[in-house]
């Protein structure tokens, strides 16, 4: 008797598409969501984050070597480049080898001798968590198919400010798919593991959304023309109902902000340019409190409980 069996698929890979504008974006929202929901760093300029971005299940020790040399070229011209007068000098520097600034490489051999075990480590410890450092300058070789086999994993690792206090990892496993588009196979924060995490996409569309009314309102001349942006003043913001409002009005509290609110109407003084991650928070974060674990019994070890 024969037997025939169907041939398999390729494997799709599962997970959120983005484009690295998109990604990095993305992490921004992660970490206003980590300063309001754990170290209130928007009174605060203490805490400090790293980046880890570790790859590995390269095709050969080629190409994981070659890799590695790039990265260092990266980093020495950054210093190079650091605190140039000449203009042309200045534009590489602010474009692209800014992002290299301060950051490590380290080469791992696995001492089995399997290639697709072999790691690059690229590692930068980010001075505040009041500043974005970018890291889409990171993926220059996403236009490279050899490297699309590649699994990497990607980590802020959070640090609020005191002695003896917890690290908050969010973790990420990426793969590139195209030039200049990542796929987010897996995503992890503080031990937990989300089957679903659509939600991260939803709060960076969120936050997005918040960012582009204010912009307009100073495209359409409703901002005074010396209006600085990070000088806290009255903000009115229109919530979806009283509830929100009031948990609007019931964060500020938390984070120190002169807050006031009628129905729907919240009142509040903030640096405005905080205000789409605390939006953002307001309407997806909250529900699923990805540093801290939710306090109601409600969570159910998979990234989905519900704080009321």
């Amino acid at each position: 008797m024969m037997f025939f069996w169907k041939k398999s698929e390729p494997k799709s890979i599962f997970g959120i598409k983005l484009s690295l504008n998109e990604l990095e974006g993305l992490l921004m929202t992660l970490r206003y969501w980590y300063g309001i929901e754990v170290d209130h760093w928007i009174n605060s300029e203490a805490s400090r984050y790293s980046y880890i971005m570790r790859i590995y299940n390269f095709q050969n020790k080629t190409h994981r070597s070659r890799l590695t040399d790039y990265f260092r070229m990266a980093v020495r011209e950054a210093k190079h480049l650091q605190g140039s007068r000449d203009p042309l000098e200045k534009m590489d520097f602010d474009g692209t080898y800014s992002d290299f600034l301060g950051v490590e490489i380290n080469e791992i051999e696995n001492i089995a001798g399997k290639t697709t075990r072999d790691i690059l480590d690229v590692w930068r410890r980010c001075g505040s968590c009041r500043i974005h450092y970018p890291v889409s300058n990171w993926f220059f070789f996403s236009d490279e198919n050899k490297y699309n086999s590649c699994t990497i994993e990607l980590s802020m690792i959070f640090e609020p400010f005191g002695d003896d206090v917890p690290t908050y990892p969010v973790e990420m496993q990426l793969q590139v798919v195209a030039e200049d588009t990542v796929v987010v196979s897996r995503f992890s924060c503080c031990g937990k593991n989300y089957d679903d995490f659509q939600f991260i996409l939803e709060g960076y569309r969120t936050f997005q959304d918040i960012e582009q009314r204010i912009l307009k309102r100073y495209k359409e001349g409703d901002r005074d023309e010396f209006h600085d942006p990070n000088r806290p003043e009255w903000y009115l913001f229109d919530c979806v109902d009283e509830n929100e409002s009031r948990i609007l009005h019931g964060i500020n509290e938390v984070l120190g902000n002169e807050s006031m609110y009628r129905e729907n109407l919240v009142k509040f003084k903030m640096e405005e340019v905080d205000i789409p991650g605390l939006i953002s928070y307001l309407r997806v974060g909250r529900k699923y409190r990805i540093f801290k674990p939710c306090t109601n019994g409600n969570h159910n070890g998979n990234g989905n409980g519900i704080t009321k």
